[in-house]
């Protein structure tokens, strides 16, 4: 139930940029409901599907990143679009809020990268288009397809 924790706005976690001793303390253990625009969809380093959340203000550093329990959510998402996401605080890195057991619970959509079958030629540009606009998403597209790839070479120099 969306109404079962504490909701809470991504601005609302300014207090990690004022005090994130204090705040890590407050927050520590605790699930919470967080609402902010999407800035990111991906995965980490570990390949843990993520969907990192600001509050939509430049002048405001701080990022949710939730930890999708579920990367088949990261269909439904789109970059810049407002959504909810329910998890538990696991940590302050001085850049993130980090919740773990995390998943989407309100403000699905639509992803913009297509679910269109890949056949023939796919323009290079396109397919970066999609990377950047949902890795997730692209990565269920692409990955096990066959297909060619168009698209401008660029003069690379090696730099020393």
């Amino acid at each position: 139930d969306l109404h079962s924790f504490p909701t809470r706005r991504a601005s609302d976690l300014a207090d990690f940029d004022s005090n994130g001793i204090a705040a890590t303390t407050k927050y520590k253990d605790q699930t919470f409901s967080v609402i902010g625009v999407v800035d990111e969809i991906d995965y980490d380093y570990f390949n843990n599907p993520y969907v990192d959340l600001g509050s939509g203000s430049r002048s405001l550093w701080i990022t949710v990143r939730c930890s999708l329990s579920d990367a088949a959510q990261a269909g439904s998402i789109a970059v810049g679009s407002e959504i909810t996401v329910e998890g538990t605080f696991a940590e302050w890195d001085d850049l993130k809020v980090l919740l773990n057991r995390c998943s989407v619970v309100g403000g699905l959509t639509a992803s913009t990268v297509g679910q269109d079958p890949i056949t023939g030629i796919v323009k290079a540009a396109d397919i970066l288009a999609d990377f950047d606009s949902n890795g997730i998403a692209a990565t269920t597209k692409y990955k096990d397809q066959t297909f060619s790839v168009i698209g401008v070479v660029e003069d690379r120099k090696s730099v020393v």
